[in-house]
């Protein structure tokens, strides 16, 4: 079972990157993930994505997957112009809070893709 997908596209000029989680991220599944995010980032030096996690199906994650994930995050963080999280999880939701407490990246929390504004 794929664990992340990544989905690469543009949309009223703006470029977007879109993480689709399933199952449990293990660190080995974000390794992965991370790598394709910094090939698609370094094709475009300068340009800002806007980036979109959907976590609907994620059941959860490995601390050392979520340490790799925001050691990644630092890193690229200045390709990132928005951040979207799609999750009905409480515990993701307080997550994010303190992601956005802990960085200088905007982000928002939505229930459902439907919400976010393209």
């Amino acid at each position: 079972m794929e664990v992340t997908k990544i989905e690469v596209f543009k949309r009223n000029e703006k470029k977007y990157i879109k993480f689709i989680f399933s199952g449990r991220l293990e660190p080995n599944d974000a390794d992965t993930a991370i790598i394709q995010w910094k090939e698609i980032f370094s094709k475009d030096p300068g340009i800002k994505y806007i980036v979109i996690w959907d976590c609907v199906r994620m059941q959860g994650y490995d601390h050392e997957a979520r340490k790799k994930w925001q050691t990644a995050l630092s890193e690229l963080e200045k390709q990132i112009d928005f951040i979207w999280i799609i999750t009905q999880s409480t515990m993701f939701k307080m997550g994010a809070q303190v992601m956005a407490l802990l960085t200088n990246l905007n982000l928002k929390v939505v229930d459902t893709e439907d919400n976010i504004k393209y």
